[in-house]
């Protein structure tokens, strides 16, 4: 769950970043260039294939699903390190969820405790999962470019360059009803997660959102991605 305010907080947060990067709500945010403008450097999992090559196999091949990103903090430097055999989309909101971790100034942790598990702050995730949403598809853009897509999530998931589940989850934040129509769909809030059908969508099918009046599907607007 989100502490009070922290939504409308995020929201505020994203446009004001965009703002510096000279973009509008509407605009396609490319997280390479904010990452850029917050000195932060990306690199992907691969880069390090030559000091670590059975490591990297593991998370590139072996077990490519258990590892996104991870934002690791030197002296005054900031790197993320994002896994590279994921897809384009993916990646987009991996690298947005570690840069609101950044702009939302959470303390680094460290990665582990002392008995080897993994150190989980679920309320700074949680507030990173909106943020990052916030920052890839702006509250006061979802209706204009719902409108102007004839309400197709799929083009509007395109428009702003994210999977269709994440473009979903904003609708249903901008407190637009949504209908799915299709077969398959993977997880619904993972905006990470791009299944099959998902990346065939231009071909096979859309979504779209119904009137209001229309029977939908109950869904909780206060549930955020995951990374």
């Amino acid at each position: 769950m989100l502490r009070p305010g922290i939504a409308t907080e995020c929201e505020q947060i994203a446009l004001e970043a965009r703002a510096e990067i000279g973009l509008r709500a509407e605009d396609q945010l490319n997280p390479e260039e904010l990452a850029a403008h917050l000195a932060i450097e990306l690199r992907p999992l691969h880069s390090f294939s030559g000091k670590l090559p059975a490591s990297v196999y593991h998370l590139t091949v072996d077990a490519r699903s258990v590892f996104s990103a991870v934002t690791v903090y030197r002296n005054n430097k900031r790197i993320v390190v994002y896994n590279s055999a994921h897809s384009p989309r993916r990646h987009v909101n991996t690298i947005a969820h570690e840069l609101a971790h950044v702009l939302l100034d959470h303390a680094p942790t460290r990665l582990f405790d002392e008995y080897g598990q993994r150190v989980w702050i679920a309320g700074d995730e949680a507030e990173a999962d909106y943020l990052a949403g916030a920052l890839l598809v702006p509250l006061p853009a979802v209706a204009p470019v719902m409108d102007r897509v004839g309400d197709d999530l799929v083009d509007a998931a395109e428009h702003f360059g994210v999977s269709e589940s994440l473009m979903q989850y904003r609708v249903v934040v901008a407190g637009g009803p949504v209908r799915v129509e299709m077969a398959e769909f993977g997880q619904l809030f993972g905006g990470e997660v791009e299944s099959p059908a998902e990346l065939a969508a231009g071909q096979s099918r859309r979504i779209r959102r119904p009137p209001v009046d229309s029977e939908v599907e109950s869904l909780d607007p206060s549930r955020s991605v995951e990374e």
